[in-house]
Parts: C-alpha cells; structure tokens; sequence
C-alpha cells in the first residue's frame, strides 16, 4: 500500500523547495500555522497546471540524465 512518506524518500528531489512551490497559497499560510505538515498541503493552487507540469519536467530531465550518466 502507497504511504506519503515514501516520495520522499525514494526521490529526494520531490520537495517544495526544489520544485519551486508558491508560498503565496491559501494552503501554505495552513501550514505556517502549523495546522498541516508541509507534505500535506497544495503546492500550487489546485487549478495550477503549468506549475506541476513544469516541476515533472524538471524531475524527468534530472532522472534522464542519470539514467544516461549525465550531470545536471
């Protein structure tokens, strides 16, 4: 069964920082006042498509080049 603690662990790169998340969100301002951990709230607005786009392809491109022996 998935478990959320895996993404993490299994591509560390998965992370709000790396994947350019908006600190502008109403989610976010949830999890500056504790009431979710950063993993459980909405990176983007939930309607944002180009962002999660645009971070998939960041993480593609890095795992391509691994997979092929390239660095980034």
């Amino acid at each position: 069964m998935y478990r959320n603690e895996w993404i993490p662990a299994l591509i560390p790169e998965f992370n709000f920082d790396f994947l350019d998340g908006n600190r502008n969100t109403k989610a976010y301002e949830s999890y500056e006042r504790g009431d979710l951990p950063l993993r459980g709230i909405y990176w983007w607005e939930r309607n944002d498509k180009e962002s999660r786009i645009k971070a998939f392809d960041k993480l593609i491109g890095i795992y391509e080049a691994k997979v092929n022996g390239r660095a980034l």
